[in-house]
């Protein structure tokens, strides 16, 4: 059987692949999915929440970046544009007479 790696699309050694029966890989039941479903440990659970409280006390004390507000701090939105060429094309038209 020739398996090709899903990342970078090369052929996969054999050795690799000869341990793995190919009904194994297409013929997965719901049962078997259900099995290798993950379900954190009550420990991931706890310092999952403890990280989310965490990470709410520095968001608050402004220790956590936005990243695209910081990205488009000084940005001019479109609309502002638009309005500010549009104005003083209706300026230069009222007052030149063009």
């Amino acid at each position: 059987m020739q398996a090709i790696c899903p990342v970078c699309r090369e052929r996969l050694p054999e050795e690799l692949v000869s341990n793995v029966d190919a009904c194994d890989l297409r013929d997965s039941t719901d049962t078997d999915r259900e099995q290798m479903k993950y379900v954190p440990s009550a420990e991931v659970v706890e310092m999952q929440q403890k990280m989310s409280e965490l990470y709410q006390q520095q968001l608050e004390k402004g220790g956590i970046i936005d990243l695209e507000a910081e990205r488009n701090k000084y940005l001019i939105p479109k609309v502002i544009v638009i309005t500010m060429v549009t104005a003083a094309l209706q300026h230069n038209t009222v007052h030149n007479g063009y």
